[in-house]
């Protein structure tokens, strides 16, 4: 059985793409926006499953992970609208968006280069974390 604050994350997550889809259409924003309908529920369940100190390392069609870790999304909006109140100050696109302070370390639009760059990442944290 799917927890109850799961169902509304997913449908929050899903609205969510979906207004942005009707941006989409209207050409609202400055820089590619590739949605990611379909993925809401894993992104969900990863975000309910990890804690807030793990790192995410993510790929291409990363906004339902996004969408899933920030309850605010109009920073994420913002960003695609290359507004300063955007998470990067309006810098970054939809493939390339980080959001450290939610754990989301790094996005990328290179398909395949997801897990050396997540290896890298945890070797840093074992080798050189403070102790």
């Amino acid at each position: 059985m799917i927890p109850e604050d799961c169902i509304e994350d997913i449908l929050r997550v899903r609205v969510v793409q979906l207004e942005i889809n009707q941006l989409l259409k209207k050409k609202a924003f400055k820089v590619p926006v590739h949605l990611a309908l379909g993925y809401e529920a894993l992104a969900v369940a990863l975000h309910h499953e990890t804690g807030e100190n793990d790192r995410w390392v993510l790929h291409h069609r990363n906004l339902a992970y996004q969408l899933a870790r920030e309850p605010q999304f109009t920073g994420i909006i913002n960003e695609f609208l290359g507004k300063e109140t955007g998470l990067a100050g309006g810098h970054l696109g939809s493939m390339n968006l980080a959001n450290p302070e939610r754990g989301l370390i790094y996005t990328t639009s290179i398909l395949g280069n997801g897990l050396p760059v997540a290896v890298g990442v945890a070797m840093k944290h074992k080798f050189f974390a403070p102790k």
